[in-house]
């Protein structure tokens, strides 16, 4: 961790991370208490410190250092674990200051040298490296080799300085970073109806402006407005004093403490009535009395308070902080001289919006809130998962209506409640709420309502080679026609007469699939092919243009995973020339036509006089293996001929004797008429080009480019494995020789974009004249290139000016490399070859190229003359001759191709 990295520098060398926390250790250890003086040793620590590292100290450790005689003191009584608040810290955002909690989750990374690890304690060492933990209930972590550390109210950086003081592990680097955690099940649930306390305005109280009840009881500090109208008008605001009566003047005092309103407005009616004649009354209440109860119990701040005089239980309840966590929701009870006069129950309020028991208070009423009963955790697929109090729900019905109900996806059928026995020990008992509502719930219990499954129960599904897939709504005397009425419901190529269903039994859950022919349920809706469809059937629809063993084969798997002794595997195998073969499901009755129907019929090479059958027979234990000819020519399903299967058994669909798939091939170029051509098995070049007219009177025979397509992928692979070889060999050559890594980088360049063209090299002159040695025997995709003749030779490699030169009959090689600028520096003198059109190199040994003699070779048109760097100016690449020779001839080839 970057702050815990202090490298102070002094003449005493560096003092380590280690040393300033045995240090900071030595400093709290020995708190509290008054100044206190630390060992010289420790004082020549803090001396090599710089000051930015002991104002961090100092912050630490709560206290301060004195700069004067370099002595540390405590200026609080007591090690304050978090920092001082610097701006530099504040910097560092809300996360620094994160405090942990308990049951807060956290990883701790430690790390140590070699030479530390050896005085390790041994857990201690086994706990290096990153390691996952959490703070218990009480704030405590049970760290190995420190024991147990209180960590709760720590910010990350406080919690590795206290880890850091304990003495096993002084010496090891220290980084604690809180995880936050996710709470599931009932691990998330919170106690309901708690958060109606939070945020409770402080200057909460009842409304003032409301009609004042009839039954108001009158007292001290209420005031009264008076209103005279009439042959005397007069207006009067009349207080009640502390001796219970208001002073109304021309009448006097009257009393009116503990009378209800009505009462009192009637007096004063017959008082003023008395006094005046033809005048009428009218009275009002004016601002009213504030009255002391008294909020205790296990709420958030027990104690009086002083509110209106209008208040009910739960005004009071808001103004004193509500009820606390451990207090119960259920019971408010209001006392009153000593007796219970009320009960109040939130959830009545919460839930029903019921306001009834929500008495009004009088002055020196108690509201007393005793602590939760029994409590019952409700989660999974309910609308409000909680932990709801108990009053007179017993049952798991009543449980649940706590809890809103049940959510539409709720699976009824299995309901779970862990339940605490009287030892102590939890069982689990299984509610189905579909007819049983009235299982007990006791205290502690835990009710878990799982989730239905997603999967439709009365569906039948269509999958596959369908215009669109569907869920379809299963009904009584459902058939395969209901599901799938008309042909437009498929897709083109869609295969019609081999329709899957896949089937579960929904008691067992063993899956069986049937087979059924959807053209001949809809020419005869009576048959079987029309077969009944189950709920939860699925349809598979398959094309014929393509291979069905990928949507079969998991359907197939299903069938092998339930297979056992008792079960044998129900499948069939068909191989050869089929459209689609493999192993399929096999159904009772089904007949080597079936096979075939679902294999998605016979190719047209299939050899139609002998499939064979072959079938593996038990006797007595004893396994034996027989071999059935089978004629598929004019077979009639169900016909004699048409041999019953049994499961096991392998339809092999034999190939007509020398048939093959047809084969082409492509001319272009000089050829009469160029174009694809067919070829049949064994034909030759020759034979194809005498076809297409022979030929041109413009062709370049020796010129002419063959390709082949097994060749260019052979040749791909091998550019691949040179490249990865120059690759291995590049990356070995030293950083000094900066000129052969360039070279060598720009020769790895052009091999690794190099596109293999696969030239067979062939003579076309001979093959044409009737040597079959030299005809080649065509194969399918060959293509054959017969370019126009050439009058040029072209110059290439470490030459001056690499360029084509007019074919001259009195120049050799040499003469047109002369003609080329001559070769440069870098030139491989002995290594120079050529290329011939038709795709031969010819190289020669030693210096003859520059002779002009006999020896030399001969040039002839349409030649590349190659002229190689010297692989010795790159000794540390032994390839450089392989890859240039490549390249080079590669691109020769390339070029004549891409001309046409």
């Amino acid at each position: 961790m970057t702050e815990n990295t202090v490298k102070p520098q002094s003449s005493m060398g560096v003092l380590t991370l280690a040393s300033i926390i045995m240090l900071m250790s030595a400093l709290f250890v020995s708190l509290p208490g008054a100044a206190q003086t630390v060992s010289e040793a420790q004082r020549q620590q803090l001396e090599n410190l710089t000051p930015a590292q002991k104002q961090r100290l100092i912050q630490a450790l709560g206290g301060s250092l004195s700069t004067e005689n370099s002595e540390p003191s405590v200026q609080s009584s007591e090690p304050q674990f978090g920092p001082a608040e610097t701006s530099e810290e504040s910097e560092q955002g809300d996360e620094e200051r994160i405090q942990f909690e308990p049951l807060d989750y956290l990883v701790v990374e430690m790390n140590a040298d070699e030479e530390q690890r050896r005085d390790l304690l041994v857990e201690v060492d086994r706990a290096l490296g990153r390691n996952f933990y959490q703070i218990d209930s009480n704030g405590r972590l049970d760290f190995p080799g420190a024991g147990s550390v209180i960590l709760a109210g720590l910010t990350e950086r406080q919690a590795e300085l206290r880890l850091s003081a304990v003495p096993a592990l002084r010496t090891v680097y220290l980084q604690v970073s809180r995880l936050p955690v996710t709470a599931t099940g009932t691990a998330s649930l919170e106690p309901y109806g708690y958060e109606l306390f939070q945020g409770v305005p402080t200057t909460f109280a009842p409304a003032t402006d409301i009609p004042v009840p009839v039954d108001y009881t009158l007292g001290a500090g209420d005031e009264l407005s008076l209103l005279i109208f009439g042959q005397y008008n007069a207006k009067h605001t009349l207080v009640v004093g502390r001796d219970g009566s208001i002073n109304v003047p021309e009448i006097g005092p009257v009393q009116v403490a503990g009378m209800r309103f009505e009462q009192a407005r009637d007096e004063l009616a017959k008082r003023v009535s008395s006094r005046y004649i033809g005048v009428e009354m009218s009275l009002t209440l004016g601002a009213l009395k504030s009255i002391q109860v008294f909020v205790l119990g296990d709420v958030t701040r027990p104690g009086s308070y002083t509110v209106s005089s209008l208040s009910t239980m739960t005004n009071a309840l808001l103004v004193s902080g509500g009820i606390a966590n451990t207090g119960s929701l259920r019971n408010v009870q209001l006392k009153r001289n000593n007796r219970v006069v009320g009960r109040l129950d939130l959830y009545d309020l919460l839930l029903n919006g019921n306001t009834k028991s929500d008495r009004r208070l009088n002055s020196g009423d108690a509201i007393f809130v005793p602590p939760v009963s029994k409590q019952v955790s409700v989660y999974g697929q309910v609308k409000r998962p909680a932990i709801y109090e108990l009053k007179n729900e017993s049952s798991i019905g009543e449980v649940i209506a706590l809890a809103g109900g049940l959510l539409p996806n709720a699976y009824k059928r299995e309901v779970r409640v862990e339940k605490f026995g009287h030892n102590g020990n939890k069982s689990i008992v299984v509610a189905d709420l579909r007819g049983d509502n009235q299982i007990r719930i006791g205290a502690g219990d835990q009710v878990e309502v799982l989730r239905a499954l997603d999967k439709l129960t009365d569906a039948v599904y269509l999958k596959g080679h369908v215009d669109r897939e569907a869920t379809l709504q299963w009904r009584s005397g459902m058939r395969l026609l209901d599901a799938i009425p008309q042909a437009e419901l498929f897709e083109i190529q869609s295969d019609q007469q081999y329709l899957l269903i896949r089937r579960e039994n929904q008691r067992t859950g063993r899956i069986t699939l049937l087979s059924a022919n959807w053209l001949n349920a809809r020419s005869n809706p009576a048959s079987s092919d029309n077969l009944a469809l189950n709920k939860g059937d699925t349809i598979h629809v398959f094309s014929l243009d393509s291979d069905r063993s990928a949507r079969i084969s998991p359907l197939v798997d299903e069938l092998r995973r339930q297979a056992d002794n008792d079960n044998a595997l129900q499948t069939v195998f068909v191989h050869g020339r089929v459209r689609s073969k493999g192993e399929y499901p096999y159904h009772q009755n089904m007949r080597v036509s079936d096979l075939l129907r679902a294999s998605g019929g016979i190719g047209d090479n299939a050899y139609l006089e002998g499939a064979e059958l072959t079938r593996t027979d038990e006797t007595s234990g004893r396994y034996s293996t027989r071999h059935i000819s089978i004629s598929l020519r004019g077979l009639v399903p169900g016909s004699a001929t048409d041999e019953i299967l049994v499961p096991g058994d392998v339809l092999t669909v034999k190939e007509i004797p020398l048939w093959r798939e047809k084969q082409r091939i492509e001319l272009s170029g000089e050829i009469e008429f160029p174009g694809s051509y067919s070829v049949s098995r064994g034909e030759r070049l020759s034979e194809v080009i005498r076809r297409a007219g022979g030929l041109t009177d413009m062709a370049f025979a020796g010129g002419s480019v063959f390709l082949r397509e097994d060749l260019r992928e052979r040749e791909r692979e091998q550019i691949a494995q040179l490249a990865g070889r120059v690759r291995a060999e590049v990356s070995g050559i030293s950083g000094d020789q900066e000129e052969a890594r360039f070279r060598a980088e720009s020769l790895l360049d052009q091999l690794e974009k190099t596109e293999a063209v696969g030239r067979l090299v062939i003579d076309l002159q001979l093959a044409m004249s009737g040597d079959t040695q030299h005809d080649v025997i065509l194969e399918d995709g060959d293509r054959l290139v017969v370019p126009r003749v050439s009058q040029e030779v072209t110059v290439i490699g470490e030459v001056q000016y690499p360029t084509s030169h007019i074919y001259d009959s009195q120049l050799d090689q040499a003469a047109y490399i002369a003609k080329s600028g001559g070769v440069t520096s870098n030139a491989a003198v002995k290594r120079i070859y050529v290329i011939r059109a038709d795709g031969q190199v010819v190289a020669q040994q030693g210096s003859n190229w520059f002779r002009r003699s006999g020896a030399a070779v001969e040039a002839r048109p349409g030649d590349t003359i190659v002229v190689p760097l010297n692989a010795d100016r790159i000794s540390s690449l032994s390839l450089w001759t392989s890859v240039t020779r490549i390249v080079y001839n590669i691109g020769v080839a390339a070029a004549a191709v891409a001309s046409f």
